[in-house]
């Protein structure tokens, strides 16, 4: 492989001309990008509105640097958040896979809650730096920002959740804690 994706915007319409929305049934995409190659890097991401996964990776040794994922506005929590679907899905069998600047967003024209904003083995939980999630407007709510990590995101219960820690320069030592959290410590 060793494919490059450099300021890559995969978008399904949301709206069509004049602002008019588009339906669900309408533009339709399942998944914004499959990766099923190894050794392919992305570097300025943008993929949005696809009505299952935004991004699915299966291949090993991917590297994204910076992801920014909107979650598609036109669907209701029996077909989209009980499925599970989100917006970075790097797949079970994947042992080597790294992420910094992975953003996930939502704006749901109904009541919808997300799991989580990415998903991936916990094998790989520390191979994201600085995952976030970000609610926009409207009705839905993420639970997650990484699998079980990290804070929701709503209209109440706060609009942008990060899981970062320290500056590399600085000397504390940071972790996890099982709630997501950062805790951090001095050495």
């Amino acid at each position: 492989a060793g494919v490059i994706l450099d300021n890559t915007w995969l978008w399904r319409g949301d709206h069509g001309e004049g602002g008019v929305a588009v339906a669900t049934g309408r533009n339709p995409v399942r998944v914004g990008l499959d990766v099923g190659g190894d050794n392919v890097s992305a570097y300025g991401l943008f993929v949005e509105h696809a009505l299952q996964d935004q991004v699915v990776w299966s291949g090993e040794g991917g590297q994204t640097f910076l992801l920014q994922s909107e979650l598609a506005y036109d669907v209701d929590q029996e077909g989209y958040g009980d499925r599970g679907y989100t917006g970075y899905r790097v797949t079970p069998d994947v042992q080597i896979h790294q992420a910094w600047g992975v953003g996930v967003y939502h704006y749901m024209k109904s009541p919808v809650e997300i799991d989580s904003g990415i998903v991936c083995p916990v094998s790989l939980e520390e191979n994201f730096v600085s995952p976030l999630s970000v609610y926009l407007n409207g009705f839905g709510r993420m639970k997650k920002v990484l699998n079980e990590r990290g804070r929701a995101t709503s209209k109440t219960e706060g609009e942008t959740q990060y899981l970062c820690p320290v500056s590399p320069s600085s000397s504390p030592s940071s972790s996890f804690s099982s709630t997501g959290d950062l805790v951090v410590s001095e050495l």
